[in-house]
């Protein structure tokens, strides 16, 4: 029974961050997705007029861990908002680890792997973990009868190109007041200071940034 205990206790706490605009087609799936793999997740509504409001409020209400807020400022600046987020995180909901997602993303860890057994004793690090991702694109061969684009699309890009690795942020740095995600999710700094990442082996990150080939 005090093993189980210890166990439970030094199950990291996980939340995961986005902010998102007018993404009707995907966001359910990556609700869901997402849910599977954090215990809360805090989503920044930025004037969607799609009906992705309805459908988040939908989810939170069926019992997914959702704490929804909205933005209605005209200007789209995603970065701050993330902080805003970041912070909320850490002081108000007792993460222990941050995970700054869009909606169009979905973490694929290695088949049997879990991700909160992977951050209990995570590679050695600073307070930023990193992981790859794969841009994936719509191809004629899809299934378009299967309306979950993270199923239908299976083709990815054989090279990326730019930087394509998104970050995960440790409390342990959570302290600093000048922390802050610089745009992308790409990287964690102190002020001028960028934090070296360390990666986080095997786990990946599938982008779906366009869904049709008409997008």
């Amino acid at each position: 029974m005090l093993f189980k205990r210890f166990l439970q206790k030094s199950r990291p706490r996980i939340v995961a961050i986005t902010v998102v605009r007018n993404e009707i087609d995907i966001i359910e799936s990556f609700v869901r997705h997402t849910a599977t793999m954090v215990d809360e997740h805090l989503i920044v509504d930025h004037c969607s007029h799609d009906g992705t409001g309805e459908i988040l409020k939908s989810l939170r209400a069926e019992g997914i861990p959702l704490t929804l807020l909205s933005n209605n400022d005209p200007a789209y600046n995603q970065p701050v908002v993330t902080n805003v987020l970041m912070r909320k995180a850490f002081d108000e909901h007792g993460a222990d680890w941050v995970l700054p997602l869009d909606g169009d993303e979905f973490i694929q860890p290695p088949e049997g792997a879990d991700l909160h057994e992977s951050l209990t004793d995570p590679p050695k690090h600073r307070g930023c973990l990193t992981y790859a991702f794969r841009t994936y694109h719509p191809h004629p061969a899809d299934d378009h009868r299967e309306l979950n684009a993270a199923r239908r699309i299976g083709h990815h890009f054989v090279s990326e190109t730019g930087e394509y690795h998104k970050i995960l942020v440790h409390r342990s740095v959570a302290k600093h007041e000048e922390l802050h995600i610089r745009p992308g999710n790409h990287h964690l700094n102190i002020g001028d200071f960028l934090i070296p990442p360390v990666v986080l082996p095997c786990f990946e990150l599938a982008h779906f940034p366009v869904r049709s080939l008409g997008q």
